[in-house]
């Protein structure tokens, strides 16, 4: 990954993107603060595809620790029914 102050990659933008696209991330800060990264869209798609599976992981953990609760506490299925129709509507 090279560094690209902001001034530079404004007046070569064509061919970082170029660059970017061919795999090798650039970097574009200014006074040497790194502020944004270019990607070639595949490996954003990627790191897109990662997030979401993450957050996939974290919902049924959620809803693991949620059912969880409902059978140690044992609350009323119509209880938790209303519940999820209430946290709907929201």
């Amino acid at each position: 990954m090279r560094y690209v102050p902001v001034e530079e990659a404004r007046k070569r933008l064509g061919t970082l993107v170029r660059e970017a696209s061919t795999g090798i991330p650039v970097t574009i800060g200014r006074r040497g603060t790194e502020q944004a990264v270019l990607l070639a869209e595949e490996e954003y798609a990627r790191l897109r595809q990662i997030e979401d599976e993450a957050a996939r992981m974290r919902f049924n953990e959620a809803l693991d620790a949620i059912g969880a609760t409902v059978r140690e506490r044992k609350i009323s299925r119509k209880v938790v029914e209303t519940a999820i129709r209430v946290a709907r509507r929201r």
